[in-house]
């Protein structure tokens, strides 16, 4: 009974591998090797896409950041959805130690729960 339950382990092991080794050949377009690619230009760090320039920390909060967040979100990463539920984020000190590092620093090891 063992050896037929590691002949099975086995099997379902290489027929897992197989379809993982399929699955890599869909990715035959991704380009490893940046100097294969053509030329290209960023745009502007510091300019809106209105074409204003970006003077002051407010208006790179206010204008050009959540415009590069956004097309990070729109072109690369997607979107994170919005949780049904609010997060719950609530936080324990576990072990508190006053002498860490001679007395000269205070370690804290905190569990943070989060819950959905």
């Amino acid at each position: 009974m063992p050896q037929l339950l590691q002949i099975l382990c086995l099997c379902f092991s290489l027929v897992f591998q197989i379809q993982a080794r399929e699955a890599k050949e869909y990715d035959k377009d991704v380009q490893y090797d940046e100097s294969k690619l053509p030329p290209y230009d960023l745009p502007p760090l510091l300019t809106t896409s209105s074409g204003q320039s970006v003077e002051t920390p407010e208006a790179w909060m206010q204008q050009r950041r959540p415009e590069i967040l956004s097309l990070f979100a729109n072109l690369i990463y997607g979107r994170v959805p919005a949780p049904a539920k609010p997060i719950e984020v609530s936080y324990e000190v576990v072990l508190e130690d006053k002498g860490f590092m001679d007395g000269m620093a205070t370690r804290k090891d905190v569990k943070i729960h989060l819950e959905n």
